[in-house]
């Protein structure tokens, strides 16, 4: 979400246009980033006392494990709020969107907005970081691969910015807030238990945002990407 969209795969664009060797770079440096993110922010202490805990593990980073993950998911969310704007207005500003200038200014205010995002949340709102990383992070993700992907990104096409960005950013947070609730009421009934919300287990949380991204979301990708939204939108015969 950073290599791609922000930068454009900038600076190994720079290097290659063949698309494959480009791919496969890109993916290699998204993997050396997440390493390297891991061991420099990642702290697992806090599960010290517990049996799941080993120090060998543990790469002892910046600052508690559920805030860095919370953070950097909270930077995907903020990163696809930008998207459905259409980067706007940074966009007029840098229309040839050229590297690194426009990496630098989006990167600058993807920090920003989730300095803001996060911060509200967690100081005014009064959530702690797992209930951000979800109610808010991981739920307008989903909310927004609903408003984008489901509708084969057709929504409002015709709108100009930042208009159309304004109303899809707030029907993604609606459909955000409705299908944590449809989750969280499902979630008894699916796994046959009853899951704790909340410290120190955070069940219900971890359970959500892995059936929103670890489980729908793969399954939207392959109904409306692989399969084209077939049998619903099937092809006139040639």
């Amino acid at each position: 979400m950073w290599l791609i969209p922000i930068w454009h795969c900038w600076p190994l664009s720079r290097l290659t246009s063949n698309q494959t060797v480009l791919g496969i770079g890109t993916l290699l440096a998204t993997y050396l980033a997440a390493v390297l993110v891991f061991r420099a922010a990642f702290d697992f202490s806090f599960l010290e006392h517990t049996p799941v805990y080993v120090a060998s593990l543990d790469p002892k980073g910046w600052v508690n494990a559920w805030v860095a993950l919370s953070v950097l998911v909270t930077t995907v969310a903020v990163t696809l709020v930008a998207m459905l704007f259409d980067f706007w207005p940074l966009a007029k500003v840098l229309p040839t969107r050229r590297q690194p200038a426009f990496g630098i200014a989006v990167t600058a205010g993807v920090v920003i907005g989730t300095t803001l995002l996060y911060g509200f949340f967690t100081h005014i709102g009064g959530l702690d970081p797992v209930e951000v990383l979800v109610r808010v992070a991981v739920s307008l993700i989903y909310g927004i691969f609903l408003v984008n992907l489901m509708t084969g990104h057709q929504l409002l096409a015709h709108w100009s910015q930042p208009h159309r960005g304004v109303t899809l950013t707030a029907i993604a947070a609606a459909l955000a807030i409705a299908m944590y609730a449809v989750y969280a009421h499902s979630a008894p009934f699916i796994s046959r238990h009853t899951l704790a919300a909340g410290s120190p287990a955070y069940e219900l949380e971890i359970w959500v945002a892995n059936a929103m991204l670890g489980i729908t979301f793969p399954l939207m990708v392959v109904f409306a990407d692989f399969f084209e939204f077939w049998p619903l939108n099937r092809q006139p015969p040639r």
